[in-house]
């Protein structure tokens, strides 16, 4: 039997039980799934303290709330998150939109739930937000998720699957060295949503 998902839901539209899944998918992620640097900072038992984590940033902090962000999650049918992924506007531009935290659970990584479903909400955000661009950052662990897109053919003029809302339908653009972003060294790879859309990324350039 096919597994049946619900439209991606904004963690600010919740109900309490859905957000008490939401806390229990995020200790999961961080206790059992993987010990990567991005799992670690899903959840911690001194989360309240620690302001890396995705709970304190979802509850102690106004970042992905208003106009600010927004954190979007899509639940399975037994009502359980599947996945989940942010969006905020970028401290170095607030007309670009970077995505974040965005995590699939493992049993479900191969059903395009992140990369396709789960992005277009953060593309709609941005697009609903006035940016002008909408990214990832990847950092030196997880560098490689973007030649997954490549091997799509997007950056390119062939697109075979992609649709107008989807992220990326226009292309990658990617910054083609690292930048500082919250103090962390990191890549971005991007989508213009304006053609016109430009930043001096030498502004925020890492040093070596």
């Amino acid at each position: 039997m096919r597994m049946t998902f619900t439209e991606p839901k904004a963690f600010s539209s919740l109900t309490v039980n859905e957000k008490e899944k939401v806390f229990e998918y995020l200790k999961d992620i961080s206790l059992n799934e993987n010990k990567d640097l991005a799992a670690v900072n899903m959840w911690n038992p001194e989360w309240e303290h620690d302001s890396k984590t995705l709970m304190y940033i979802l509850c102690k902090t106004d970042m992905l709330t208003g106009d600010n962000g927004e954190y979007y999650l899509i639940f399975d049918e037994l009502g359980d998150v599947a996945c989940s992924a942010g969006v905020y506007k970028s401290e170095f531009d607030k007309l670009f939109g970077i995505a974040t935290r965005l995590w699939v659970r493992k049993k479900y990584r191969n059903l395009k739930l992140g990369g396709i479903a789960i992005l277009k909400a953060v593309r709609k955000w941005c697009v609903d937000h006035n940016c002008k661009a909408c990214g990832l950052t990847l950092n030196q662990y997880n560098r490689h998720i973007i030649t997954v897109y490549k091997r799509k053919g997007l950056g390119v003029n062939f697109k075979p699957s992609l649709k107008e809302d989807e992220l990326f339908y226009n292309g990658i653009t990617e910054v083609d060295f690292p930048v500082i972003i919250k103090y962390t060294k990191q890549w971005i790879a991007y989508e213009k949503l304006d053609s016109m859309y430009e930043f001096d990324w030498g502004s925020i350039r890492a040093t070596e």
